[in-house]
């Protein structure tokens, strides 16, 4: 499911995930490559249900000038094919520059992160 920021937080709310162990991952997603796949699978078998925030074209050049080669869409798309996907939204900030409101939001038990 593809829903900004605002849209995302409001939806999210009404959501009853009981004591599920709520999974979040970020990230660029920029050519989604077989490593991406591998480690979301992997971030999948942590806890249900998976959410990707995917950076906004806007967060991917700052932070990577030359970034993204493909559009914040086509990257959304992408990863809504993947059926062990269950949330996607594009994220106007990293996780930690939101003033929390992922965090508030879904309160997920499992944050991954890459390195």
């Amino acid at each position: 499911m593809l829903l900004t920021n605002n849209k995302f937080v409001r939806k999210i709310n009404n959501l009853p995930f009981g004591k599920n162990t709520v999974t979040l991952v970020s990230g660029y997603f920029d050519l989604l490559h077989p490593g991406h796949i591998s480690f979301l699978k992997k971030c999948k078998s942590i806890g249900y249900p998976l959410f990707v925030a995917v950076y906004s074209d806007e967060v991917c050049s700052i932070k990577t000038p030359g970034r993204p080669i493909m559009d914040e869409v086509d990257r959304v798309f992408m990863l809504s094919e993947l059926s062990f996907v269950d949330w996607i939204y594009i994220s106007r900030a990293y996780p930690v520059e939101d003033d929390g409101e992922i965090f508030k939001a879904i309160r997920p038990k499992v944050v991954v992160f890459s390195k």
